[in-house]
């Protein structure tokens, strides 16, 4: 089927038929950005929160190794 057979099916001239296939194609462009955009936001949250837990796992690890040790705070700095 052509597009002027398609345009005449559906009461639109050549133009009209373009015109629908370049906004599809618009829509189309637009859901993949928007897809694209949120993929990356949520992997960058996901390394930030990986980030987070460790640095929260490091001063667990040190705060308990002051308590159970008596460590000072420049005793601790050594380990880092």
């Amino acid at each position: 089927m052509s597009i002027t057979q398609l345009g005449a099916q559906n009461g639109m001239g050549f133009a009209g038929v373009i015109n629908s296939i370049n906004m599809g194609n618009l829509n189309l462009v637009q859901q993949l950005k928007d897809c694209c955009c949120a993929t990356q936001k949520q992997i960058l949250e996901q390394g930030y929160q990986g980030r987070i837990e460790t640095i929260n796992q490091t001063n667990d690890l040190l705060s308990g190794m002051r308590v159970e040790n008596g460590l000072t705070r420049t005793e601790i700095a050594a380990f880092r």
